[in-house]
């Protein structure tokens, strides 16, 4: 019902953008044509260095658009330096202005991240570009983006209607906590932040697009890959879960809803008298246990539970802090507001405040 009362929503917006246009710039259906609305956009490194651009939009000009404007995409793609270069190549070949001011996601080839020349170009075209909307979805694959800006995936509606509905309708997330465009616009300046991209990709079964893990970054960089578990574990720890459920050791099913998650640093001192950060995570909710048994003493149980959530939680946090150099609980966004001689100590020391960081962890 969601799905459907948003997809009307679109529906009447597409309607409205047309009439607007016909009535404040008087063009008829053949100046019609000349404007195309991406509702999402995709963005590849090609091996001669430049990029190859994907833009899905919806077919005004079919004769079912006055019904159903989103029912099915037109595609495009073209190649170009930048998309500045992409957006004047799309008007040239196809006499279609692009307008991203409806655009809703923004799929990136991960090869774009690990390229710090092309990310701050793709973020100054959005900064530039006084029509693409900041609150656009972000999203990373491996794919071949030719293979998602296809037809061949049969989807029941268009594509960036299909993946906003595929982030907005995952329930347990908070609303807000996803990445868009304007997150990757605040890391441009901050660059501050432990951000959890969702990864794209083609289900081999359903051969429909689904997330299927999270890509980290750190000030814009890629720091390394998570699993969807993962992924649920990183977004708890960020206050970005409503709920979490797991199986316990002995088969029970811990569920943990109205989360409420906190973290806080201070400053500690060792015996020599040097200055380190610690981190405390306190994850709060309303807990429930299905235990197996009627026999079982579901208080013992979910105390049980509580303790194994925490100890995983702290296991995952410390595991990714050594081996793989991930802040994954965004502590050290918290400096400047929490513990102002730590963010004087650690301020261009990102790493070193890493190595240096304790983390204590409790579920109550």
């Amino acid at each position: 019902m969601k799905s459907e009362k948003r997809y009307l929503f679109y529906g009447i917006g597409i309607m409205m953008i047309i009439c607007w246009l016909v009535f404040l710039t008087g063009c008829g259906a053949n100046e019609l044509e000349n404007h195309a609305f991406p509702l999402a956009l995709g963005v590849e490194k090609t091996s001669e260095d430049d990029l190859e651009i994907y833009m899905a939009y919806p077919d005004l000009q079919d004769d079912k658009a006055a019904e159903n404007a989103l029912s099915s995409d037109v595609f495009w793609n073209g190649k170009g330096q930048d998309l500045f270069t992409g957006k004047e190549q799309m008007s040239a070949n196809s006499n279609k202005n692009a307008d991203f001011n409806h655009l809703k996601v923004l799929i990136l080839d991960q090869a774009i991240l690990e390229d710090t020349t092309r990310t701050e170009q793709l973020l100054h075209f959005f900064q530039e570009e006084q029509d693409a909307a900041w609150n656009t979805y972000v999203m990373v694959t491996k794919e071949p983006l030719k293979d998602i800006f296809s037809e061949d995936l049969k989807l029941p509606e268009s594509l960036g209607i299909y993946l906003e509905d595929l982030l907005e309708e995952w329930e347990d997330v908070r609303q807000g906590a996803q990445v868009t465009v304007g997150t990757l616009m605040s890391q441009y300046y901050s660059r501050n932040e432990t951000l959890c991209v969702p990864v794209l990709e083609i289900s081999d079964a359903e051969e429909k697009p689904q997330i299927g893990g999270f890509c980290v970054l750190f000030g814009l960089q890629p720091m390394g890959e998570l699993s969807l578990r993962e992924g649920e574990q990183l977004m708890l720890l960020q206050n970005n879960l409503k709920r979490y459920a797991f199986t316990m050791q002995d088969g029970t099913r811990f569920l943990l809803e109205q989360v409420q998650t906190e973290r806080e640093i201070t400053a500690a001192v060792d015996e020599a008298g040097n200055q380190y950060p610690v981190l405390t995570v306190t994850v709060r909710g309303n807990s429930t246990v299905s235990a197996l048994s009627w026999d079982a003493d579901q208080e013992d149980q979910r105390q049980q539970g509580k303790q194994e959530l925490a100890d995983r939680l702290l296991t995952f946090l410390t595991t990714q802090q050594k081996e793989a150099g991930m802040d994954l609980a965004n502590s050290f966004l918290l400096l400047a507001g929490q513990e102002r001689s730590l963010w004087e100590q650690y301020r261009e020391e990102s790493a070193q405040y890493l190595s240096d960081l304790k983390i204590r962890l409790f579920v109550e």
